[in-house]
């Protein structure tokens, strides 16, 4: 309850949303992707949904009707699927374009996600450093050329309209 609404807290700490993660990072083959990669080892990967789908519905459901920012750390672009499905499922019932629920970590948008975000009011963090700090070549060998033509394409969530910040989070 303390959670809800504009949150709880003081001008040092205030509370106002929850954050949930749906998978995990590309570099250890845990992120949930559409087509197979190469995990670090070399071993075909796909990822793993850590949030089921149907659980990720609930807690955007119960996140939009308790008035809580959402915050969701992806790794691949089926997670970035079904985040979308849920934050439009929760937003027939209850709008959520003016809460600024966030994506964060999102690398490989398709154009569907970022139309969708903007359609939203979904803001994106993303990071280009994770798998780039590894050498342009294998990340070219691991991912395969579609992927990396549509990772972290900052100019075109720009041009979308879309609130996007970049991080890092590699070494």
């Amino acid at each position: 309850a303390y959670a809800t609404g504009s949150g709880f807290g003081d001008d040092r700490l205030k509370i106002g949303g929850v954050t949930v993660s749906i998978d995990g990072p590309v570099t250890f083959g845990a992120a949930w992707m559409n087509k197979p990669y190469f995990d670090a080892f070399g071993k075909p990967a796909a990822g793993v949904q850590e949030v089921s789908t149907e659980k990720l519905k609930q807690i955007a459901l119960l996140a939009a009707r308790n008035n809580l920012r959402l915050n969701t750390c992806i790794g691949g672009d089926k997670s970035a699927d079904i985040t979308l499905e849920a934050f439009e499922e929760a937003n027939r019932e209850i709008p959520i374009k003016d809460r600024r629920w966030v994506i964060q970590h999102i690398q490989f948008p398709s154009q569907a996600n970022i139309d969708k975000c903007k359609e939203l009011g979904v803001a994106i963090t993303t990071l280009s450093n994770s798998e780039y700090s590894r050498g342009a070549e294998v990340y070219l060998r691991r991912l395969g050329e579609d992927y990396c033509a549509r990772s972290v394409p900052l100019r075109r969530w720009l041009d979308a309209g879309v609130l996007a910040a970049q991080s890092t989070d590699g070494g």
